[in-house]
This record gives C-alpha cells, structure tokens and sequence, in this order.
C-alpha cells in the first residue's frame, strides 16, 4: 500500500521535516531502549497516517506528537515494560499533556483502520539473515569453499554468537535503519531491499566493487567468484528473486549508495 502512495510524501522530502522527526523518533525510542521493531513500526505509522490525514507539515510540533504517538502505539505492541504517559509528554517539553496523546492516539488508529500488525523491513530482515546463516552451513559444500580461503570467523554469518556476527547483524540492521529516512525507499518493494542488503554487506565486508555495466565484480580472485555465486544461489532459493532481473540490480545500486 505505501508504494502506490509514496508520491505524498514528496512534500516531506522537500522540507526535510519527515527526516527531522524521524530521526527524533530514532533517538526516542534510543531513549526509552525500545526494540527496532517499535521504530520500525512507528515510522509506518507516521507514514500511512501523514498520507491518508493529508497532513500538512507547517507546524513541526504537531507533527512531534504524531510521531511520539506513533511510539506509544508500536511500544504497546511490542514492548514488555511501558513509560507512563506523563514520561512520554516531558519528552515534548510538556507542550502536550497526556490527554492530547490519547486523543492522538485514537485518531491514528482510527485513521488506520486499527491495521496495526504490519510486516516492516526489520522483520524481513530478521527471517533471511537465519536464512543466510543456514544457507551456509548446510547448501552444496558452500561452508567447506569458504574455510579453503577463509578463517571460520572471517565468514559472513549474522546469528552466530561471536563478535564478527554481531558486528554484522549491527551493519545490515542499521543499513535498514538508515533507509526508513529516506522516503525513495519505499519504491522498492521491502524484500528486494533486505535481497539488495545482503549484496551490499558482501562487498563491504570483503572490499568487492561491484561493476554496474558488467554487473560483476571487478576483484576476479576465487573469494569474490565464490561469493558472487553464492549470493545469486541465494536470492534464487531465498527469495525466487533472478540476480539479473532490472529490480534487483535498481534496488542494489540504490543501497550501494549507502556504503
């Protein structure tokens, strides 16, 4: 739904103002140590609900309650442990009180149709980078390639626990994070982005450079051969996504960009 309307949020783009709150509703949720899927989720909020309420974008301090509210909303969905309203409305400096966030609140929801369990980018990402792990340990021999020109940490897992996983699962998570601000990327659709990631994390963690007109790498050593190949085996059993297809290759060049 939210790419058939992103023309809408044009508007956003041109006066900076969605990425202002977006970003504070980035350091909010920092604030209250709420999970990714809480911002992620509110961000859709603030989006659909900018759209469908024709919301202008004058005043900057409306729109903070809208974001803020979208918060309130997302955590009571997926957090444990809730602030009390009144720690919310501090955060606004107390320009809305608690009454003002609940009649928010109802309108959101109202406005949206009460269609608040919402599949985001973060969601995809968590299913395919288990994917990738698996992927790797037990598809045609792949993880035995690997240790012949690789230590087994230097491989690109997410989910193992070790550092360098970690590390990884932090890089792709905050590249998803960081497109959430960019309101073009909701021209693609969510898994060919998650798909376009992945992509991006192999030549950033192994100095690849990818050749758009050739569409390969111009490092030819066995280790990018391999990777190109695994990649590709990948996306096609993964996702059903063709490596060559001109919207894999839109939505890699677009997150290319980002490294």
């Amino acid at each position: 739904a939210m790419e058939e309307r992103t023309p809408a949020l044009k508007k956003c783009r041109s006066t900076e103002i969605r990425l202002d709150i977006l970003l504070w509703m980035m350091k909010t949720c920092e604030e209250f140590a709420f999970k990714r899927d809480t911002y992620h989720n509110a961000c859709y909020y603030f989006d659909m609900f900018l759209i469908i309420n024709n919301q202008t974008l004058n005043d900057k301090s409306e729109l903070e309650l809208i974001g803020l509210t979208c918060i309130v909303i997302s955590a009571k969905l997926e957090e444990i442990q809730l602030p009390r309203l009144k720690e919310y409305s501090e955060l606004l400096s107390n320009k809305y009180n608690t009454k003002s966030i609940i009649e928010m609140e109802k309108k959101i929801c109202s406005k949206l149709s009460w269609r608040l369990i919402i599949i985001t980018k973060n969601i995809w990402l968590s299913w395919y980078i288990c994917q990738w792990d698996l992927f790797i340990d037990t598809i045609d021999n792949i993880k035995e390639e690997l240790l012949k020109l690789l230590n087994e940490e230097d491989i690109l897992y997410y989910k193992k626990p070790n550092d360098n996983s970690y590390y990884n699962f932090r890089k792709i998570s905050q590249l998803i994070d960081i497109m959430t601000l960019d309101y073009y990327s909701y021209n693609f659709e969510p898994r060919r982005l998650i798909a376009a990631c992945f992509f991006v994390l192999i030549c950033y963690n192994y100095k690849f450079k990818y050749n758009f007109m050739k569409k390969k790498f111009e490092n030819n050593t066995p280790l990018s051969n391999l990777f190109f190949n695994l990649y590709k085996k990948f996306i096609t059993q993964s996702f059903d996504y063709d490596f060559e297809d001109e919207k894999i290759q839109k939505a890699i060049k677009y997150t290319y960009n980002y490294i």
